[in-house]
């Protein structure tokens, strides 16, 4: 199978880890391509109509309605001229800090697993009233500070909070066996600290042999299970060398790495630079 174009970590506007903008104005790369990036996208469209393909998935869409692409998915928009909306941009640290409720925290689950649509519609009265926070949000994002960071993450609980009540509505059963596999893999990736970096080790704990995932992997995403552990690990190291200002060193430490020549070594082979180039 010919490898999919990967796109490494998108650098957000804000480093408080969140963005927002206009569907047409929203991506630095050439979205018109089947493509995938390491953090979340929230599309909510109030006009237009189209076709979004996500993951081996093809969907077609009204207005008003909110698509979820979770990191690491493929996903390929079309959309018609008439068209207009918004996208949530998020990575995953910030979404997990934004979840403040178990419940609410357990309800994405099968939004995580595959088992549900990603995309829902909604009512005209429920929509409006989702857009009118949304529109506020957009509102605030130019504010660069810490007071812009905890309201934007209570809108986007109330987001999820509007959403996950009509997840139930939407059970999805995939036609394809090995997607509960790959969404399973992914949702370890993204919440794993870094000590796992053989794909062995993630079999084991997925309950498949390693021959299984890697399928399951080239089927949906186009890349083999050892390309996303690293380039999962290099996102997190970025994340930690540049907004965390963590020294080089507990960097290579809280990855797991046995010490930090091997870690720059890593580093540089994955990404053409050294660690130390881009703090």
């Amino acid at each position: 199978m010919k490898k999919l174009e990967f796109l490494k970590t998108h650098h957000f506007k804000s480093l408080l880890g969140f963005e927002l903008d206009s569907v047409d104005q929203a991506h630095h790369y050439n979205s018109m391509h089947q493509h995938r990036h390491d953090y979340w996208e929230i599309f909510v469209f109030n006009e237009g109509d189209g076709t979004h393909f996500i993951g081996i998935e093809e969907f077609t869409f009204q207005p008003k309605s909110i698509h979820f692409i979770q990191p690491y998915q493929l996903h390929l928009l079309k959309v018609n001229p008439c068209s207009s909306g918004l996208v949530i941009m998020f990575d995953n640290a910030y979404f997990l800090q934004s979840l403040m409720n178990i419940d609410l925290s357990n309800s994405l689950n099968n939004l995580k697993m595959g088992k549900i649509s990603p995309i829902i519609n909604l009512q005209d009265n429920e929509f409006d009233n989702l857009w009118k926070i949304i529109t506020v949000m957009k509102n605030d994002i130019s504010n660069q500070d810490l007071y812009t960071k905890i309201t934007f993450s209570n809108y986007l609980n109330i987001i999820f909070c509007h959403c996950v009540k009509h997840f139930n509505d939407t059970i999805f059963q995939s036609k394809h066996h090995y997607v509960e596999l790959y969404h399973a893999f992914i949702n370890l990736i993204v919440n794993d600290d870094g000590q796992d970096k053989k794909v062995e080790d993630y079999a084991r704990k997925l309950s498949c042999s390693p021959k299984q995932l890697r399928s399951s992997c080239l089927h949906c995403s186009g890349m083999t299970p050892i390309d996303i552990i690293h380039d999962s690990l290099i996102h997190k190291a970025k994340k930690m060398l540049i907004f965390d200002q963590k020294p080089i060193t507990d960097v290579a430490y809280e990855l797991n790495f046995k010490d930090i020549s091997h870690f720059t070594h890593f580093f540089k082979k994955k990404t053409g630079v050294l660690p130390s180039k881009i703090k």
